[in-house]
């Protein structure tokens, strides 16, 4: 045993030469000697660097973009945008729940929420206001279906005749700049000149009137019928909460507040029961 294990140790130490020989001249050129030891070494040294290079090549050059699956930097720009979309979309539709949540309040009864400290603080409000969004339009499909099933009529057949009979006085004076959509823009845009006179569209109760990132100096009046009317994005507010109103009296004065804004305007909203309604149908501009 000791002689085999003699052997091993020089044959590890054992010197070798690796040689490069030209052919026909037969002149070396060139020539690497070594143990074992030494020639193992220098090729694990060297396919380190080989793998090193070409790491640092697939990720500083543009190598890499030949890589299947790799992103591009349009690509990640495109991915970087769409989340910014995302989030702007995310925004939008917490207003509307935080809305909605506090018009169920005050057709309820309650005493209406404080916006600009809601919108201060997203997170207490924003699981309530969702739940309640979701829980209102189940029980809104509910119900017509169950109209439908029961009459066999169809939703014409059952119009509210307090909104056929239903005159607004004109909020303000101006031109429709976003139509009213029921999906996309459930509401309109007025565009006026800054510091236009805004006036209620009816008779009612100034039930909130104050300030909102978002839309600036806005104000909620509640009408009969349960029917809410919303005035956003003015210069001026020249009423406050419990005030008494009439058709045609000056609430505001119009203007561009808030971070949704892109010039003056009055952003208007026609809430009945619950729901959004086109107002261009009750009023002539």
């Amino acid at each position: 045993m000791s002689k085999d294990n003699k052997e091993k140790k020089r044959d590890l130490l054992r010197k070798y030469r690796i040689a490069v020989i030209d052919d026909e001249s037969h002149r070396n050129l060139f020539a690497f000697h070594g143990t074992k030891w030494k020639i193992l070494a220098t090729l694990a040294v060297s396919l380190l660097l080989f793998a090193f290079c070409i790491a640092a090549l697939v990720m500083y050059t543009p190598i890499r973009r030949v890589i299947p699956g790799y992103p591009s930097a349009q690509t990640r720009h495109l991915a970087a945008e769409n989340a910014r979309k995302v989030d702007s979309l995310e925004r939008e539709m917490w207003i509307w729940s935080l809305q909605f949540s506090n018009l169920q309040r005050i057709l309820s009864g309650e005493e209406p929420l404080k916006m600009d400290s809601l919108m201060q603080d997203r997170s207490a409000l924003s699981e309530y206001a969702y739940s309640d969004l979701y829980q209102y339009e189940d029980s809104l499909l509910r119900d017509k279906i169950d109209r439908v099933e029961r009459f066999n009529l169809s939703e014409n057949r059952n119009r509210d005749l307090g909104l056929e009979a239903l005159v607004l006085f004109p909020p303000v004076k101006g031109v429709v700049s976003s139509a009213y959509e029921e999906a996309r823009h459930p509401y309109i845009d007025l565009a006026v000149e800054e510091n236009s006179v805004v006036s209620s569209v009816l008779d009612g109760t100034v039930v909130f009137a104050g300030w909102q990132d978002e839309t600036g100096y806005t104000m909620y009046i509640q009408h009969r019928d349960d029917l809410i009317s919303v005035y956003k994005h003015n210069a001026k507010l020249l009423r406050q909460a419990g005030d008494k109103v009439t058709a045609g009296m000056p609430v505001a004065m119009s203007g561009n507040t808030g971070h949704l804004t892109t010039g003056p305007h009055l952003h208007f909203e026609l809430w009945y029961r619950g729901m959004p309604i086109d107002p261009i149908k009750y009023m002539k501009l």
